[in-house]
């Protein structure tokens, strides 16, 4: 028995061990087990942000298993039937009244400049927009529209328009 109250396996850090910046790459959980932050230099090479749209075999349909992988790196965006029935990452965008269009024009700019196109994107009031990226060709998404969710989620011009907070970062690796 470690004291009154037996061995809950949790201790203080100590000071070497602060000293050290341990906690910079770790997170810690409440049942004290500790799960290694991947370093910032690997997640800046396997984010879906910084891939380029292409088609070497980005633009095949994905399966389930596919999506889910990628899903978890574009928390707002959620797997839904779109207009075209068949399946597509979709996200709803509130924006102050009368700022609907204009937050249209910036993601469509967005997309235009990366050379994808949404499935389906406009205002469905004044104060909402409604992405939705999928492939027709394939019926289905792709691992193109993950890549184009993740930049439209980091561009700072559409972030900014949002009224709801901004997407959280979140440590998925």
């Amino acid at each position: 028995m470690g004291g009154l109250g037996g061995d809950i396996g949790a201790r203080d850090a100590t000071v070497g061990e602060i000293e050290s910046g341990f906690t910079e790459t770790c997170l810690g959980h409440a049942d004290t087990d500790h799960m290694n932050r991947a370093p910032k230099a690997m997640a800046d090479m396997i984010k879906l942000a910084v891939r380029q749209i292409g088609d070497d075999g980005y633009d095949a349909k994905l399966t389930f298993e596919q999506q889910e992988v990628f899903r978890k790196q574009v928390w707002d965006w959620k797997i839904r039937p779109g207009k075209g029935n068949f399946e597509c990452l979709r996200r709803e965008f509130s924006v102050k009244d009368g700022d609907a269009e204009a937050l249209v024009e910036k993601i469509n700019a967005k997309c235009e400049a990366e050379g994808w196109t949404p499935a389906h994107l406009g205002a469905t009031s004044g104060s909402n927009v409604v992405c939705e990226l999928g492939s027709d060709a394939v019926k289905g998404i792709t691992t193109n529209d993950f890549i184009l969710a993740a930049k439209i989620d980091e561009t700072e011009d559409i972030l900014s328009m949002v009224v709801k907070a901004a997407p959280k970062a979140r440590n998925w690796f």
